[in-house]
């Protein structure tokens, strides 16, 4: 009613907010009541996110205090290359394609995303094995249609991909089935 303009037929979701708060005006950090090795950081308001690199600082010295022991790793990667197909010049999505053609195939027509993106996701060492999870790594399902368009084809690669029946392929968590059955009788 404040706007009349607004087309709501292009509205797709609507979110109240990004931050969930609480009634305590300042960040709650404090060690589990029932796991000393589980830190509660609550109500990041702002300035949340400037605080982040201290408030790690002060959860660890918490984690030690606890108990918790950490061990330096001694190689470590300080950076994955990962292909970011949208932000390529021409020339270089050509190179890419030519390398490996999977780059050329758009699952995600909203984002643009490529098969190749979500390959290489799934390959990576922290295996993505849900929709949603290819979502919060690629991308993949974020656009205007919110995935109603490639959900099936990111199914369908992760299926392939990790060489597992399409029925294991989860929405997200334990029991968001996709594929519950065969509609027809047997």
């Amino acid at each position: 009613r404040s706007v009349p303009n607004i087309n709501f037929r292009s509205i797709i979701h609507e979110y109240a907010g990004v931050r969930p708060n609480t009634n305590v005006s300042d960040f709650i950090i404090e060690t589990d009541k029932e796991n000393s090795h589980f830190i509660n950081l609550i109500g990041m308001r702002s300035p949340g996110l400037s605080s982040a690199p201290a408030i790690a600082l002060e959860t660890l010295d918490m984690l030690k205090k606890n108990g918790v022991n950490f061990n330096l790793k001694n190689k470590y990667t300080t950076k994955r290359e990962r292909i970011i197909f949208n932000s390529l010049t021409d020339e270089e999505k050509d190179k890419v394609i030519k390398k490996d053609k999977s780059y050329g195939q758009i699952i995600c027509r909203c984002e643009k995303i490529t098969e190749g993106e979500i390959i290489n996701a799934i390959h990576r060492p922290i295996v993505p094995k849900s929709i949603d999870a290819i979502k919060r790594r690629t991308n993949a399902g974020m656009g205007r249609c919110q995935g109603g368009f490639c959900s099936p084809r990111v199914h369908e690669i992760l299926a392939r991909e990790l060489n597992v029946d399409p029925k294991n392929i989860l929405m997200d968590e334990k029991g968001t089935f996709i594929i519950t059955g065969s509609v027809y009788e047997n």
